[in-house]
């Protein structure tokens, strides 16, 4: 994959994860899911980042679920309910040209 497909991939998948944050709700707000998922990208480049978003869907924290109730409940995108987005859009990244 060439560095500039890579970057419109990684723009792709941040991109999800900002429309998250941006229909946050109050206290969400300061949720530093974009700052955890920067990281993830750096360490582990694509399959970290996917791989950090799985982590944080399937075996929630609590504050993690709290969020999760807090968004559901003023009607906004979750990171569960853009879980199929998300993957579709990383399995095109990954997949082989």
């Amino acid at each position: 994959m060439t560095k500039i497909a890579e970057t419109d991939h990684t723009a792709a998948l941040m991109a999800v994860l900002e429309e998250i944050m941006a229909g946050s709700y109050g206290p969400v707000s300061e949720w530093a899911l974009l700052t955890h998922a920067e990281a993830a990208l750096e360490r582990g480049g694509l399959e970290g980042l996917a791989r950090f978003y799985r982590a944080v869907v399937e075996q929630p924290g609590s504050r993690a679920i709290r969020i999760r109730a807090t968004q559901e409940a003023h009607g906004r995108n979750t990171l569960a309910s853009e879980y199929d987005r998300f993957m579709a859009l990383y399995r095109d990244a990954t997949r082989p040209e």
